[in-house]
């Protein structure tokens, strides 16, 4: 539902209205929207209350320092319900910048949500949100006042195993604290510059707008706004310590107090530290080189059957959680039975869960050279540490190459397959010129040149 009207100014000012979606589960918010376009938002009125919900934190893009007025100024109020339900918001009004805007109501509806049942009966962390199970520490359960919290799914990892860092700002139920955030972006500019660490690489998540929901542990509601995320992997078993984090919030004014001293006032949350132990990986002779993650094996080829010298492509996927992005090549064995070129590489990485997860594609152009039946395992494979098992692992081929036809190792037969890479060498020369003779040929040339320059120059000189 939206409510637009123009405000006469200096110049043209919009004002929008919005209530946001009207079936809900009772782990979302309802939410109702105040935007600004081409002004400032000197006053507005409190938003409505709504019969079976309670208010929490109201979220504004604005800063309390800034006076530019290029982007809009949004400013959103979140309900949270307090049970499964239908409700009605009556039409109301609010008046913003001195002028009343009317805007019609609508009816909610609350539905249970899918994890609730399971939240309600454990200590578990609502996963409905994309808030993977984590444990709050005893004391934020029982917290009164909103928290700031840099929090983890792990606290002891392997080296090179990732694992996840979220901020989140929490409001403990029941709280009525009515605050705003001020000059996010800029904020977390500066959290992003302190929170990495030195001994890990880093692979960040973006998020296009703040993720919020309601944490269910203890039995005790907490509404949360997901801020950051992103993942580190360290590179060696140094403890991982992350530094304690701040963010300032804008306290929230009555409006329309025209006595009310206009100077804002601000209020900041710490995080506590994190920390993170790091293991060893076992022992073994490739334990600096492999992988680490929790991979699988999909793998394709163009053709079962073929000739000897006609060529075909076999794909070999790496599937599953992990660095995606630093994944090696597979290792193959060097062989007489086939010409194998380097591979076309493709990446495809996500943030799923709250876990790194992705694909990495390896393309290869293949030309086998003598007949006979081949499995690929023997030819492919990829070693890596199972995070999962806790244990080294091999994703190994389950195809099998059936190749006929005359062997190409010393049959004077030429290779060209009709492939455009074979093609250029009947284009090239079989020419060729020594080092030493080439040198000459570049100083004969020069030789040349300078005494037509200076032939040049006695024939000008006589005219």
């Amino acid at each position: 539902m939206l409510f637009i009207t123009s405000l006469s100014n200096s110049y043209s000012q919009q004002v929008a209205v919005t209530l946001g979606n009207t079936t809900i589960t009772e782990n979302e918010f309802f939410t109702i929207t105040l935007t600004v376009n081409n002004g400032k938002l000197n006053t507005y009125s409190n938003f409505p209350d709504i019969k079976g919900f309670i208010k929490y934190t109201t979220i504004s893009n604005a800063s309390a320092t800034s006076n530019k007025i290029e982007k809009p100024l949004i400013i959103t109020q979140q309900y949270a319900p307090l049970k499964v339900g239908k409700f009605k918001v009556n039409d109301f009004s609010m008046n913003i910048n001195g002028v009343i805007i009317p805007v019609k109501g609508s009816n909610i509806v609350v539905n249970e949500s899918v994890k609730s049942s399971i939240a309600k009966n454990t200590d578990e962390i609502n996963e409905a949100k994309g808030v993977k199970q984590f444990k709050l520490p005893e004391e934020l359960i029982a917290a009164k006042e909103p928290f700031l919290i840099l929090c983890s799914t792990k606290n002891t990892v392997y080296v090179g195993e990732g694992f996840d860092v979220t901020l989140l700002f929490c409001i403990p139920e029941g709280n009525k604290t009515t605050i705003k955030f001020n000059d996010l972006g800029t904020q977390l500019t500066e959290i992003v510059k302190k929170v990495k660490p030195e001994n890990c690489t880093q692979e960040t998540v973006t998020l296009d707008s703040i993720q919020q929901g309601i944490l269910v542990q203890g039995g005790k509601k907490i509404s949360y706004y997901k801020l950051y995320e992103t993942f580190f992997f360290p590179i060696n078993n140094k403890k991982i310590e992350l530094t304690s984090l701040s963010l300032t919030m804008l306290l929230n004014k009555k409006p329309n107090n025209k006595e009310e001293d206009n100077k804002p006032s601000f209020i900041t949350y710490s995080s506590k530290p994190l920390l993170i132990e790091v293991k060893n990986l076992p022992p073994h002779p490739w334990r600096d080189l492999v992988a680490v993650g929790n991979y699988n094996l999909i793998e394709s080829i163009s053709t079962q059957k073929l000739k000897t010298g006609k060529s075909f492509n076999y794909i070999f996927t790496i599937s599953g959680e992990g660095n995606i992005n630093q994944l090696a090549k597979p290792m193959w064995s060097t062989t007489f039975n086939f010409e194998i070129f380097e591979p076309e590489i493709d990446r495809v990485v996500q943030n799923k869960d709250d876990m790194m997860t992705g694909s990495c594609v390896f393309n290869y152009f293949i030309i086998p050279h003598e007949p006979g039946v081949f499995g690929m395992k023997d030819y492919f494979k990829y070693i890596y540490f199972n995070t999962e098992k806790k244990r080294y692992d091999t994703l190994s081929s389950k195809l099998v190459l059936q190749v006929y036809g005359d062997s190409k190792h010393n049959s004077g037969e030429s290779l060209n397959t009709g492939d455009s890479f074979y093609d250029l060498i009947q284009t090239e020369s079989n020419f060729f010129i020594s080092k030493n003779a080439k040198e000459v040929y570049i100083l004969l040339a020069k030789v040349f040149i300078l005494v037509l320059v200076v032939l040049l120059v006695i024939l000008i000189i006589r005219i």
